[in-house]
């Protein structure tokens, strides 16, 4: 309500917000998840063996965190829910949050957002594909925000100035909206079909996990995303407030080698002592050491 145009108190210095997300996988199986904590101590461990196949996390992914939603056990049921959901927030509240002039161009603006979950955020490209000027669309993105249907994951760099004039990525705020956006069930992320959507909301529904643990972990945590021109990429990037940094990976593959680990180690070579560790995940059941700082483990790692 505060973040409604017209607000008549803003409440500054008399109130505190916090920000109420989809329930995390930790919250889900009534355990803390402190990934975020473990991370940036540098405190991981090889026992993290994992139980979950790659078809556990998709439909761990499809279910998403609302709590509404994940009651709804048949895919028309809970399809039928987030279409009521999506409705009622993109015709009636987003009215109340801006005058747009294409409010009706919303819907298919979200999902073009979910095609391109955890891509870079291309302005021109995105704009044109609504078919609204290019200067009007962070006035579009600005509304799905204040819905918390979107969040833009900034990019990282040593340079506070890069850092607000660097392109940031596309995160939808839960894997099941991406789900019910797409049409996609989990049987249609097999390894091998077309299009490939596996990775993307692996990715996109590991940051969600991140995002929310970062609102509970021990010390003030800020998440970026990572990519050089010359195509080096990081998925996620980990900073205290203090300086100290760590990064995660996120594989769709149950298998990992040296090679997975390459943009890794050259993130801990160019960091040196502020880099605390670095994570690849991955849908497999094995944990393993990849050297000094890096450690590849079960998905499953972030909550268990």
């Amino acid at each position: 309500m505060l973040r409604a145009p017209g607000s008549a108190d803003s409440l500054a210095g008399r109130a505190q917000t916090v920000e109420l997300h989809p329930f995390t996988q930790g919250e889900l199986a009534g355990r803390p998840d402190n990934f975020l904590d473990r991370l940036v101590a540098g405190n991981f461990t090889l026992d993290r063996s994992g139980t979950w196949s790659r078809e556990d996390y998709l439909n761990a992914a499809n279910a998403g965190g609302f709590p509404e939603a994940r009651v709804r056990t048949s895919g028309r049921s809970r399809n039928a829910w987030w279409r009521d959901y999506l409705d009622r927030l993109l015709r009636r509240d987003a009215a109340e949050q801006a005058d747009l002039q294409h409010i009706d161009r919303l819907p298919v603006l979200l999902r073009m957002l979910a095609a391109g979950q955890t891509h870079e955020l291309v302005v021109d490209r995105l704009a044109s594909s609504i078919n609204v000027p290019a200067r009007s669309l962070p006035a579009y993105l600005d509304v799905l925000e204040r819905l918390y249907l979107l969040h833009l994951l900034p990019p990282w760099s040593t340079n506070l100035t890069k850092r607000e004039t660097g392109r940031h990525r596309i995160q939808l705020t839960d894997s099941g909206m991406v789900f019910h956006l797409l049409g996609l069930t989990s049987a249609r992320l097999a390894p091998g079909e077309e299009p490939d959507y596996a990775g993307p909301i692996l990715e996109g529904f590991a940051v969600e996990q991140l995002r929310r643990q970062a609102w509970w972990a021990q010390q003030e945590i800020r998440l970026f995303s990572y990519r050089t021109y010359d195509q080096r990429e990081i998925d996620v990037v980990v900073e205290t407030a203090d300086g100290r940094v760590g990064a995660v990976e996120v594989k769709a593959s149950s298998t990992v080698g040296e090679k997975d680990f390459r943009h890794l180690r050259w993130f801990a070579e160019k960091l040196g002592k502020r880099f605390v560790g670095g994570v690849l995940l991955h849908t497999g059941k094995t944990a393993a050491p990849f050297g000094p700082k890096l450690v590849a483990l079960p998905f499953s790692a972030l909550w268990v």
